[in-house]
């Protein structure tokens, strides 16, 4: 059986490389106990929030390397935190290097201010973005910024929990700077206390940003207006179950060029790069496995099953049908194993919905299907409560596929899922061909290519060999 602990962990496991959404949904038409009155704005706060803003936009250089450690709690449950890092070199009027996932970002542009734009005079504002990845060193992708490096990140990356980038790249309005500062706290932070604290002979700065259910403590050196640490707390919201508390743990390294830097630190050389249309075209492409393979590269048991018949599943759906894997043989099937509380999931399963979409107008012989796990924490919870919670969900999403119920998650134990939301692709033959897990931003064309990838497999199979040619 899966522990509790463990089940708290699986939404953690890709929650980087998704988009806004956070660990939990909570069911619908339940009332949050835990929401309290929002807090009133503090001047003081105010003042020093945007004075230590204004500190990071006033050097000529810094390089930032960042930490962001995930860690989610339910009661007395613990789960292990995740973590993610980031390296941003940032220079004047918002040019900066970003690495994130693998990716380094360009971000120059000719001196001029998005906002102020009738400061500019006869010379508007310009601005460019330009990426390579650390997969490919044929080609680069690059395009206008639109008037805002920071909104430009955003929608290439969807999450980037970062504070640091909104205080360098974004807005001149400190109001906007508030909204933009955290993208997991999605309320509306306002500024509610500031205070001075010594703490093992070091003196630092406490500002707080608080709303109904959400807390950001920023620990600043006085001296050099700089954040030593940051600690968002989320205890409630449409992302975050009953009783969860999720915690983004922040840690920065500095180094303070005495100098600015040069422009061309901020400027890509493509030299014999082509350039691409989409971001998503620098990413490699995984491999489909041969007919037949041992498995494929990864960690956890699910991998294993690649190039394997499929272990079988008989289960009923939401509505009371019968699913059983056995009466499909001969068409591909796709698997999605989900749960209400986990936010990838929630990201991941509108693409699903496009992928099915696809398939069925194509008309390839194709199932998708969904299978609920790890739904009800409590182990001594009822089938019907999880019923009721998952349909409820999908209700509220609107959702159409169909649900099928794994209420002991012997299924999810039997493909050794260890992380959702996890993806399955099984051949018309039964073998199962590919996984996915997580929903990153090419998971629609990721699945597309498996599915017609899984297809081709078995006509190659079945294909009877060609006799050698005798001189």
């Amino acid at each position: 059986m899966f522990s509790i602990a463990r089940a708290l962990l699986l939404g953690l496991a890709l929650q980087f490389f998704m988009g806004p959404s956070v660990l939990g949904q909570a069911p619908p038409d339940v009332p949050d106990e835990t929401v309290q009155a929002a807090p009133e704005a503090n001047p003081a706060a105010l003042k020093a929030f945007a004075e230590m803003v204004k500190a990071y936009r006033e050097r000529p250089a810094l390089t930032i390397k960042s930490t962001v450690k995930v860690s989610m709690s339910q009661g007395e449950v613990q789960a292990n935190p995740s973590e993610v890092k980031g390296e941003f070199t940032f220079g004047s009027h918002r040019r900066a290097v970003i690495k994130l996932r693998g990716f380094t970002c360009y971000l120059n542009n000719n001196g001029q201010n998005p906002s102020m734009p009738e400061q500019n005079g006869d010379k508007p504002y310009s601005g460019t973005i330009s990426v390579i990845h650390e997969g490919t060193d044929q080609s680069f992708y690059s395009d206008s910024d639109e008037g805002s490096p920071y909104y430009a990140l955003l929608n290439m990356f969807i999450d980037m929990p970062f504070p640091e980038l909104a205080i360098e790249l974004g807005e001149d309005d400190i109001n906007d700077v508030l909204m933009q500062f955290h993208p997991k706290a999605i309320n509306g932070l306002r500024p509610t206390a500031v205070k001075t604290e010594e703490k093992d002979g070091k003196t630092l700065q406490h500002i707080t940003l608080a709303d109904e259910a959400e807390t950001i403590d920023i620990a600043v050196d006085p001296k050099t207006k700089l954040m030593q640490t940051l600690e968002l707390r989320i205890t409630a919201g449409d992302f975050t179950q009953q009783g969860t508390t999720v915690v983004y743990h922040h840690a920065f390294d500095y180094e303070i060029p005495d100098k600015p830097l040069d422009e061309s630190a901020f400027t890509l050389d493509p030299g014999k790069r082509q350039r691409v249309d989409m971001i998503t075209a620098l990413m490699p492409k995984p491999v489909a496995p041969e007919p037949g393979a041992p498995g494929m590269p990864g960690e956890g048991p699910a991998n294993a099953l690649v190039g394997k018949p499929a272990p079988s599943i008989a289960l009923t759906t939401a509505d009371g049908k019968e699913f059983n894997l056995e009466k499909l043989r001969g068409r591909v099937v796709v698997l999605d194993f989900w749960a209400s509380w986990c936010g990838p999931c929630m990201q991941a399963l509108p693409m699903l919905h496009q992928v099915a979409k696809w398939a069925a107008d194509e008309q390839l012989p194709v199932t998708v299907m969904t299978i609920n796990v790890f739904e009800i924490h409590d182990p001594n919870g009822k089938p019907e409560d999880r019923l009721a919670s998952a349909k409820a969900t999908w209700a509220k999403k609107k959702f159409t596929l169909p649900i099928a119920m794994d209420y002991s998650d012997a299924i999810a134990r039997a493909y050794g899922v260890s992380g959702i939301p996890t993806g399955v692709i099984i051949r018309s033959d039964g073998v199962i061909h590919a996984l996915h897990v997580g929903g990153s931003e090419t998971y629609v064309e990721d699945m597309k290519r498996d599915i017609q990838a899984a297809m081709k497999a078995v006509e190659a199979a079945e294909k009877p060999a060609q006799p050698e040619d005798k001189d």
